[in-house]
C-alpha cells in the first residue's frame, strides 16, 4: 500500500513539474518575442518565401491543382491550363475521382479556405 502511495506522489510531483516547466518555457518565448519583434518578423517573412515556393511547385511530373469550394461541393481545375479535373463533396472522394479519371498522371494541390490551407496530392 505504501509502494503505491509513494508512486501516486511521484506521479503528483512530475504532473505539477511538467506543467510549471511548460508555462515557464511559453513565458520565455512570449517574452523574448515582446523584447525583439524584429526575430519574429524575420522568421514570418521566411516562413511566407517558403510558402510561395512550395506553391508554385509540385513533384516532379504533378500537375498543379486549383480546388475550389461552391457550397458543399469541392471543384478541382488544372490550375495552368484551367481545365476541369473532377468534383466532390470531400477531399479524399475529390482524390479518388480525379484518380480515377486521369489514372497515369499525378496531381498536386492547394485548397484555401478563409483559416487555412490544405495540401492535396493524388497519384
Amino acid at each position: 500500500m505504501d509502494a503505491i502511495l509513494d508512486f501516486m506522489g511521484y506521479v503528483a510531483v512530475f504532473y505539477v513539474a511538467f506543467h510549471l516547466g511548460k508555462h515557464w518555457a511559453l513565458l520565455k518565448v512570449s517574452q523574448s518575442i515582446v523584447e525583439h519583434p524584429e526575430n519574429m518578423q524575420q522568421v514570418l517573412s521566411r516562413l511566407a518565401e517558403i510558402t510561395a515556393e512550395e506553391a508554385d511547385s509540385a513533384p516532379d511530373g504533378a500537375v498543379l491543382m486549383r480546388i475550389e469550394q461552391v457550397g458543399s461541393v469541392l471543384y478541382a481545375y488544372a490550375r495552368d491550363t484551367g481545365e476541369f479535373l473532377a468534383q466532390a463533396p470531400d477531399l479524399t472522394l475529390l482524390r479518388e475521382r480525379v484518380s480515377q479519371r486521369f489514372p497515369h498522371k499525378k496531381f498536386f494541390g492547394e485548397m484555401i479556405t478563409d483559416n487555412s490551407a490544405k495540401t492535396v496530392a493524388s497519384k
